[in-house]
């Protein structure tokens, strides 16, 4: 990598006022999609279920980690049967339905 690597992302102050729709939501998850909304992003990455109900219920277009690597693995960024073994090694919880599915996913690079 050089001196001056590749800017991926923007760091953006959380929002400051309060918000009480979201207080029942973990506080990073409140925030992101707060931000999401005040940037009027292109999609909110959450993965808890009721913070991407919440955020639906806003109009936002909400990706998780899984929707994430599906995306990677069809650019051929990844494959995605290694990348969600190591997920599962995680604390990262999913249906056992919904791990077969991404297992027997055909991806299309």
């Amino acid at each position: 990598m050089g001196k001056h690597p590749a800017r991926l992302a923007k760091i953006h102050p959380g929002p400051q006022e309060p918000d009480q729709t979201l207080a029942a939501l973990d506080p990073g998850e409140g925030a992101a999609l707060r931000l999401s909304e005040q940037l009027r992003s292109d999609v909110v990455l959450l993965d808890e279920a009721a913070a991407r109900s919440l955020a639906v219920q806003r109009g936002l277009k909400v990706s998780g980690t899984l929707g994430v690597l599906c995306d990677a693995a069809q650019a051929g960024l990844l494959k995605l049967p290694a990348a969600l073994d190591l997920l599962r090694k995680t604390n990262f919880r999913a249906s056992p339905e919904l791990w077969k599915s991404l297992y027997t996913r055909r991806i299309e690079t």
